[in-house]
Formats: structure tokens, sequence, C-alpha cells
């Protein structure tokens, strides 16, 4: 078995290295303090006393270990439900802008609806409806009766280029 030695023997140094023990030291000194709780000891005994110091040291040994241990722990599943998060958060983030962009052209169109519901005749509804909703927009489409570089197709451009139109000029 060690020796046993005071607290105030040590130097501020040599008490922070006692308490950066490796699992193999904790367990000896487990086996230390569970051997010196069942020997009787005496505080005026100067050994005895020794003894319970060392004790005092190995339970503040075994407490700063537990300790160091709980805050690895928590720190650990904080860091992994911080990622959890930000691996959800992308999609949460692109989720709700679509429903904000569904909720605007919802908003949009039952406004437009309620406009065209109000007006009293439906010629007026549905100019409304033209104007606001390309939806609703009339669509032209132009098909010319005369074929492209035909002889009639130039005697046109032809016509169209002059400034007199009959006998007047423009």
């Amino acid at each position: 078995m060690r020796q046993a030695f005071h607290s105030s023997q040590l130097s501020i140094g040599d008490r922070t290295s006692i308490r950066h023990i490796t699992g193999v030291e904790a367990k000896r000194l487990s086996e230390v303090r569970q051997s010196n709780e069942t020997t009787p000891t005496s505080p005026r005994d100067a050994a005895a006393t020794q003894v319970m110091c060392q004790r005092r040291v190995n339970q503040r040994i075994m407490h700063d270990l537990a300790l160091r241990n709980r805050v690895m722990e928590e720190t650990e599943s904080k860091k992994a439900k911080n990622y959890e998060v930000s691996l959800r958060a992308a999609h949460t983030a692109t989720e709700r802008i679509k429903a904000k962009k569904r909720r605007e052209l919802k908003a949009l169109d039952d406004g437009v609806e309620v406009l065209i519901l109000n007006q009293p005749s439906s010629i007026e509804a549905m100019n409304i409806a033209r104007m606001l909703s390309p939806r609703f927009a009339e669509i032209i489409a132009f098909t010319p009766d005369i074929a492209k570089n035909s002889a009639d197709d130039v005697r046109l451009k032809g016509l169209l280029d002059r400034d007199r139109v009959g006998s007047y000029y423009r």
C-alpha cells in the first residue's frame, strides 16, 4: 500500500497534477477509499490524520472526475442536438418561404375574385379580370392573308411605302 501524505506537503502544481488521473488510477483510488472506510481511525493519531486527509483528497479527485465526465457528456449532447437542428433548419426555412408565397398568391387571387364579383355587369368584370390577371388576357393571333414574298406582298409593301394615297399626299 502507498504511503499516505498530507495535502499541505504538496505545491499547487502537484495538487492540480493529482486531479488529472486516468481510469486505472481512479480504480486504485476507489480501492484505497474502500479500504480506508473499513479501518477505524482516530483524529488524534498523526497517521490517522494523514489517512483521513488522503481520503478527502481521493473523494475530491473522484468528485472532480465525475463532474468533468458529466460536463463532457452535456457538451456532446448539446453539439449533437445543435447539429440535428442545423440539418432541419434549411428545410424548415424553405418550407416557410414556400408557404408564405402560397398565402400571398392566394390572398391576391381572393382580392381579384372579390373585385370581380362586386362589379354590376359581366362586361366590366371581364375587363377588370383581363387587366389584372394574365389568365384572362385576350390572346390575339395575326394570320396574314397574303403569303410572304409573293407578288401581292411586294405590291402591298410598295403601296404602304409611298407618301401618296390616291390623289392625296400624307
